[in-house]
């Protein structure tokens, strides 16, 4: 990732004002793109997810 800012669920889910299980329920439905993770499986989102 390269000069993007990296979003935790609970930054994407207040900036869309959802839940964070809700931002889990975008991705697995494919309404967002799949999240990359940190090495101990944190979902890590970018500009492009809070775009979508």
């Amino acid at each position: 990732m390269t000069n993007e800012r990296r979003l935790r669920p609970v930054d994407l889910a207040r900036l869309a004002g959802v839940s964070t299980q809700q931002i889990r329920n975008y991705e697995d439905a494919g309404v967002l793109p799949p999240a990359a993770r940190t090495e101990s499986g944190y979902r890590v989102f970018t500009d492009i997810h809070r775009s979508a």
